[in-house]
């Protein structure tokens, strides 16, 4: 929810505003992350696709159908950051992400 953010989302909604889109779908399962980014830039009646709920059925059919329970793993979550890892910690936290292994690497 930075300016940066939005000045990005912005560069590439603006066009499609202008070419009277009336529905996105999001392409990645990071992008609902943006969706209140999003509806600021948005013209109303806007409809958002958010693909998260159909990929989390799949993955869910997926363990069922290779007889894996969620519940028998132990969660472990490891990130790898190159900016700043305060501020991932907080994005981590923000999402309820208890105790992850966050590594600081240089830039590519």
């Amino acid at each position: 929810h930075t300016e940066a953010t939005e000045g990005l989302i912005s560069s590439f909604m603006l066009p499609m505003v202008e070419a009277g889109v009336d529905q996105i779908v999001l392409g990645c399962t990071h992008y609902p992350f943006l969706i209140p980014v999003i509806k600021k830039i948005a013209p109303p009646g806007l409809t958002i696709h958010d693909p998260s709920p159909a990929v989390a059925r799949q993955a869910h059919r997926l363990l069922e159908s290779h007889e894996i329970k969620a519940a028998s793993l132990l969660p472990d979550h490891r990130f790898i950051t190159s900016g700043s890892e305060m501020r991932l910690r907080k994005m981590l936290e923000h999402l309820n992400i208890m105790n992850p292994t966050v590594t600081k690497v240089a830039p590519f």
